[in-house]
């Protein structure tokens, strides 16, 4: 995900929120001292991103959400320790580091990405949720960002803030934009997309193969699989052809890549993400929207998002941290952060507290109709596979037809 919240890495952060209240008391009785049950101290590791150091109104929001909650507490002691994002020093890495190691540095709840969550979930280093969520909160998740946070059946990500992929169109194009493959490549719109993405397949490839009536998991066998893949990088052959895709194409990793060619008008549309988007819009830019192009013109967007985790399994601590859960998800909170880092909210009524705008609305029917990206590991020869076939395209090296041929060659070993 590209959005103006990425900040530079810095030394890894405690912050310790201790408030008065919450110190040890002592009592006398009958004349020997007593020590009070010293409150719990609860433990949370929290993305930098999502804490940006160049952002100090996020930061302030933060403290000032975590300092409500704490003040509402008497038995327990919120500590926050900022981790990297990703990287030796990232969430996921350091769960695994220490676990075998030093299990009592490890946090009771923790915020990841989603594919972090999966990956933490299948090495066994999370809990399922299943028990701790009520069923009101549940119900008032969007469906698709509920799938977001399972694996095998269960529920190991509850979702908090959520991102799509679609179109933004330049300020020399905002009107009535293209979203079939035939209407952008009629009215010869340039455009550009992140090919050199690593998450590629799990985000633009995905939705528009299974626009095209393919289905997951994939296979050689069924012709509608294969037809999705030829149309799709029929598609891409052609828009090379037209000189619609710059050549340096397969050189966009993120966003920023080619936002300001965007902005210049230099490109007539581009894949973005709804951070950027939102982003963007808050700096002043004036872009259109639509949705990523597909071969009937149908409506479709790749789901992402951050979701909270139960790393510790007492019973006792994940009985102290489900409070939290439900007061950093109460509507308010929710939407007013989301707003502050340029997300969405995970919370049908959450969503229902934003300002209402069209292209909220947009970004809803995007969200009713979202598809999940990959997670089985099953599944890795699928992304590889599907991301070269594209490249081979983009790079002049196979037309659609070769390049569809090896991808199915290469599903099938």
């Amino acid at each position: 995900m590209q959005s103006k919240f990425r900040c530079s890495t810095f030394a890894l952060l405690l912050l310790s929120f201790a408030f008065a209240g919450n110190t040890p008391t002592f009592a006398q009785d009958e004349g020997s001292a007593a020590q009070a049950t010293a409150p719990a101290k609860m433990v949370l590791w929290w993305p930098e991103l999502l804490a940006p150091a160049d952002d100090p109104a996020v930061r302030e929001l933060l403290n000032s959400q975590l300092d409500s909650f704490q003040a509402s507490q008497r038995d327990v002691i919120l500590e926050l320790r900022l981790k990297a994002t990703e990287g030796a020093n990232g969430v996921l890495a350091t769960l695994r580091a220490a676990s075998p190691v030093a299990p009592g540095v490890l946090p009771d709840l923790a915020l990841m990405r989603r594919a972090d969550m999966l990956s933490a979930a299948r090495d066994g280093l999370i809990q399922p949720l299943d028990e701790r969520i009520a069923p009101a909160m549940r119900d008032d998740l969007f469906p698709a960002a509920l799938e977001l946070g399972r694996l095998n059946g269960q529920l190991y990500g509850l979702p908090w803030l959520l991102w799509l992929q679609h179109m933004a169109w330049s300020p020399q194009r905002r009107d009535r934009p293209p979203a079939s493959f035939a209407e952008m490549l009629e009215g010869a719109t340039r455009f550009a997309i992140p090919a050199a993405s690593p998450a590629l397949m799990n985000d633009l490839l995905l939705a528009q193969y299974l626009a095209a009536g393919g289905r997951l998991p994939t296979s050689t066998e069924r012709e509608t699989d294969a037809d999705a893949w030829l149309h799709t990088l029929q598609f891409y052959e052609l828009a090379r052809e037209q000189s619609l895709l710059d050549p340096a194409v397969t050189t966009y990793g993120a966003t920023a890549d080619y936002v300001g060619l965007l902005l210049a008008g230099e490109l007539d549309a581009a894949v973005i993400d709804s951070a950027d988007w939102l982003a963007l819009e808050a700096e002043g830019a004036r872009l259109g929207y639509g949705p990523v192009p597909t071969a009937d013109g149908s409506r479709t967007a790749t789901l992402e998002g951050w979701m909270w985790v139960l790393v510790t399994d007492s019973s006792d601590r994940q009985a102290l941290a489900a409070p939290l859960l439900d007061w950093m998800l109460t509507g308010g909170r929710q939407s007013e952060f989301a707003r502050s880092v340029a997300m969405l909210p995970s919370r049908i009524s959450a969503w229902e507290l934003l300002e209402v705008s069209p292209w909220l609305e947009f970004a809803r029917e995007l969200l009713d109709n979202a598809v999940l990206p990959l997670t089985g590991d099953d599944e890795g020869a699928s992304v590889n596979s599907a991301r070269n076939a594209l490249m081979a395209v983009l790079q002049g090296e196979s037309d659609a037809a070769g390049a569809t041929g090896d991808l199915l060659r290469r599903l099938a070993a």
